[in-house]
């Protein structure tokens, strides 16, 4: 059952959209960009001083003056680095800022927009005495229930904000955690062995 909006929360669409968080439980390393975004050059030394001019002026342009978000697992093919699930096959709620409360795990931060629990209409300072049915009272016992569930699995959740208590749903999602993995070097190209040694000789 959805909840019910808290008072004072701001509409839905009323929201910015959904950015690229650096996000399980806790805090997450980047996540990956959006697909199917060329970058019209090459990362590192590789090409032409005027191919890696261009290069750079497209990535500020688009990432850092603009909005979008960098595809990190291409960046990172090209020097022979696999972009992969941090914890694949693992449920996730959102990042979360959780404290010990006798009436429940007390939510710090803000849910981040778009998780299940800011779908399920969590907000910040709000109580949660039970997850799928079970007390919980440390972030170790939301972890022990997101354990046994898997991705798209839903679970209720209960939850006080503002006064008032409420039920809702959360649809489980798969934690978005990447992490780097070098590949072996049997399986790098030698254009990407020359790239990570380029890399390791401007290190000072």
């Amino acid at each position: 059952m959805r909840a019910t909006g808290a008072p004072g929360r701001p509409a839905r669409g009323e929201r910015p959209p959904l950015g690229a968080p650096l996000h399980g439980l806790g805090d997450h390393t980047a996540q990956a960009g959006h697909p199917g975004h060329g970058h019209g050059g090459h990362l590192g030394g590789r090409g032409t001083g005027r191919r890696n001019d261009a290069f750079a002026a497209d990535f500020f342009d688009r990432y850092v003056r603009g909005r979008e978000a960098p595809d990190y697992g291409m960046l990172l093919r090209e020097a022979g680095i696999a972009w992969e699930p941090a914890r694949p096959g693992a449920a996730w709620i959102g990042p979360l800022q959780l404290r010990a409360d006798p009436d429940g795990m007390g939510v710090d931060g803000m849910p981040t927009i778009g998780s299940p629990l800011y779908e399920a209409g969590l907000d910040r300072d709000d109580r949660i005495p039970d997850l799928d049915g079970r007390s919980v009272t440390s972030a170790e016992e939301v972890a022990a229930v997101l354990a046994g569930h898997r991705p798209g699995d839903r679970i209720p959740v209960r939850f006080r904000s503002r006064g008032t208590e409420h039920e809702a749903e959360l649809r489980l999602e798969e934690d978005p955690a990447r992490r780097g993995v070098l590949l072996p070097a049997g399986e790098r190209s030698a254009e990407q062995s020359g790239l990570l040694e380029a890399w390791g000789r401007a290190v000072p």
